[in-house]
């Protein structure tokens, strides 16, 4: 199963959770994107580098889930942001399957 693969379940579970009124989540997007206006165009950036795939708020506080494949592992940008988020008492997991995260969110 690719990252996207996991990530597209993961989110249908928790958008089922959002609608039963269970928590909130929300998909980051670290980058940037070009946006036109007019005659201009302006690169808007996004999420900082690094910034975890998922955003999940239970009435146990913030929590960010970070989504890999089996076997792989965060990187040294991301485990820099995972830090400071935990410095500042945001949960960060990260996680490889569904079943992690319905464990994680227990």
């Amino acid at each position: 199963m690719t990252e996207g693969d996991i990530k597209r379940t993961i989110q249908e579970y928790l958008e089922l959770q959002r609608v039963s009124g269970v928590l909130y989540w929300d998909r980051l997007n670290s980058g940037s994107v070009l946006v036109r206006a007019g005659s201009k165009t302006y690169r808007l950036q996004l999420c900082r580098e690094g910034t975890p795939d998922l955003m999940v708020i239970t009435g146990k506080g913030l929590m960010f889930l970070e989504v890999k494949q089996e076997g792989k592992k965060p990187t040294k940008v991301q485990l820099d942001m995972h830090r400071e988020l935990r410095e500042h008492g945001a949960k960060v997991c990260v996680v490889h399957s569904l079943e992690e995260v319905i464990e994680v969110l227990k």
